[in-house]
Formats: C-alpha cells, sequence, structure tokens
C-alpha cells in the first residue's frame, strides 16, 4: 500500500540524528538507484520518497535508517537513492526496501525479520510502540533534624535528577515528580545522615514523612610536620591523606602554612584538592618579607574529604631558599 507522506530519521553522513519529511504520496516500484522518477508498481519491494526540499534530506551515511508512515510505524529501511543535499530539489528522493516484503526476506532466519520480530508468530500485521509515561505534577516531602529535634538548614536532599535544600525549619519539599520509584540522598558538608538514603514510591499521590537525622561530625585537623626543601626555581610538594571521612570540606576551611624561606615574593603556594582542583594561597606576594606563617580560609564546599591533598610550593627566582616547615588542613 502507499502512504500519503512518510518521514525518515538517520545519521546523514555521520552526524546526529536527523528528521526528514515527506507530504508527497509513497508510491510501490522497484529499486532505481539513481532515478528520481520511477514507475509504479515494478516488482513491488521498494517503497519510493521524495522528500520536502530545504529542511534536510538523506545523504551517504543514511542508510538501513528506518522510514515511518503518517501512523509512526516504520515501513521500510533506506536502501538508496539519488538524495543529497547538493542534488537538484527533483533528486531529493529515496528508494527504500518494504518491510512487509523484508518480513518474509529469502525465507530463512538469516534473510527474514519474522522470526526476530514475531518469535512467537502470532502473524499480528502492526505494533504500536508504548509513548513514555506523561511527567507528574507529585511531591516528596519531609524534614531534617538532629536527634533533639533542632531544625538543620542547607541540606541538600537529591532523588537522582532533581533536588531540593531544607529551609530554615528544616523542611525540605521536591516537585514536579512522575510516579515511579525514588531513592532520596540527603547531604551537607559537616553532617552524617540516618538512614544515608530513603527509598520512596510515588503512585498517584503527594509523599510526606520521608525525615531523615543529621549529626554534626567533629572537625578534624590533619598535619603533615615534615620539612620539604625549597631550592630555587623548583616546586614540591607536601601530601596530606585523609580517609575515613563522608561528605565535603567546609566554605570557610582553614589551612594553616608554616614556610621557612628569604624573600617570599619568590612563592607561590598552592592547596591542591584530591581531584586536581588548585587553591592560590599565596601568589608572590611580600617581596623581600622572610617566612610564611598563616592560616588561610578555603572555599572545600565542592571538595570531598577523602584522598590526598597537597601544598604545593614553587619558587620562581634565584637566590633565596627554604623548606616547608608544617601545614595543616582542618575539616
Amino acid at each position: 500500500m502507499d502512504f500519503t507522506g512518510a518521514t525518515g530519521i538517520h545519521h546523514p553522513s555521520g552526524a546526529e540524528k536527523r528528521i526528514s519529511h515527506s507530504t508527497t504520496a509513497t508510491r510501490t516500484t522497484s529499486y532505481g538507484g539513481s532515478n528520481a522518477n520511477p514507475t509504479s508498481p515494478g516488482d513491488g519491494s521498494h517503497i519510493f520518497v521524495r522528500w520536502i526540499p530545504g529542511i534536510g534530506v538523506t545523504e551517504p551515511g543514511s542508510s538501513g535508517s528506518p522510514l515511518y508512515s503518517p501512523e509512526k510505524r516504520v515501513i521500510g529501511q533506506l536502501h538508496g537513492g539519488p538524495s543529497s543535499c547538493t542534488v537538484a530539489d527533483s533528486s531529493k528522493a529515496d528508494y527504500y526496501s518494504r518491510l512487509s516484503v523484508s518480513w518474509t526476506g529469502g525465507g530463512t532466519n538469516a534473510t527474514r525479520l519474522s522470526n526476530w520480530l514475531d518469535p512467537s508468530g502470532s502473524g499480528a500485521q502492526t505494533l504500536d510502540g508504548i509513548g513514555a509515561a506523561p511527567g507528574g505534577n507529585f511531591s516528596i516531602s519531609g524534614s531534617i533534624t538532629t536527634s533533639a529535634g533542632v531544625a538543620i538548614s542547607g541540606v541538600v536532599v537529591s532523588n537522582g535528577s532533581a533536588s531540593a535544600t531544607t529551609n530554615a525549619s528544616g523542611a525540605y519539599t521536591l516537585t514536579g515528580l512522575g510516579n515511579g520509584a525514588y531513592t532520596l540522598t540527603p547531604s551537607r558538608s559537616g553532617y552524617t545522615f540516618s538512614p544515608a538514603t530513603r527509598s520512596v514510591t510515588v503512585n498517584g499521590a503527594n509523599v510526606t514523612g520521608q525525615n531523615f537525622t543529621g549529626t554534626a561530625v567533629a572537625t578534624q585537623t590533619y598535619t603533615n610536620g615534615t620539612d620539604v626543601q625549597i631550592r630555587d626555581n623548583t616546586t614540591v610538594n607536601s601530601p596530606i591523606t585523609v580517609s575515613g571521612r563522608t561528605g565535603n570540606g567546609q566554605a570557610t576551611t582553614p589551612v594553616a602554612v608554616n614556610i621557612v624561606h628569604t624573600y617570599i615574593g619568590d612563592l607561590v603556594v598552592t592547596l591542591v584538592a584530591p581531584d586536581g582542583s588548585t587553591y592560590v594561597l599565596h601568589n608572590r606576594a611580600g617581596g623581600s618579607t622572610d617566612n610564611i606563617n598563616q592560616t588561610y580560609t578555603v572555599n572545600l564546599s565542592s571538595e570531598a574529604l577523602n584522598g590526598t591533598w597537597n601544598l604545593r610550593v614553587a619558587d620562581q627566582a634565584n637566590a633565596d631558599i627554604g623548606y616547608i616547615n608544617s601545614w595543616s588542613i582542618t575539616f
């Protein structure tokens, strides 16, 4: 049978997905190669489609892609044709092998579709797909407090694709949710939560009472007191390894640095996080002043605690040398 139009979805010349449309009636015919004016019905093995020019057509690389009927059903697979972006509009056309012919193919499993698309032999002529479930407008809500019932604000509760942050009362609400199963995970630097996650199912109604208890984690100070020599025009690192912690650093994380070095204007001092992120603490300031003995405040709220942290010191001039005496980080 012929159709009032058709749509092709394909990857021309290896590009990302493209969609081509035809509003001209398809024609049953034989494969005609580069011929843009086939006779019908021919041997009945192919569907001839003439594309709407100017909105995208097939090209080499589109072969094998599906052709859809106005009912959104696959009716053929691209064999070939004269179509490309550079040919005249009258030649922007293609030949698709008919799915109904490929169904029986050469009569063997390797040459026909029926064994693969209808293995039970139901004989169904069409099978419509199932559209994505419509988005919902349900919510999941709860509160997060300490064991004494004190609200904890600023906790981010995520379901994997969306998140909500607790307010001053410790309450949160995730909105715009469809039916389905969700895993809720709370996080805030300096806290652990019980339970660590909650599994929640939305089924046609809002879900409330998804509460968590937060416990503040006592800060710890990690120190490296091993001297590291700083020579002229060299870069050295002093590591600190943190393990067994959860969450991220604070927005006001103290980093104490003690460097013995004449003429600190030679030095660039950088904190390097485990993921490679860098935070410059001192950048050749201070001129001829000797030694750095200072505590810097660094926003590490995006950095996981566990891993190896490094204090990196680069000497960028001649004549003056020194050493990292010690440094520490507290979170």
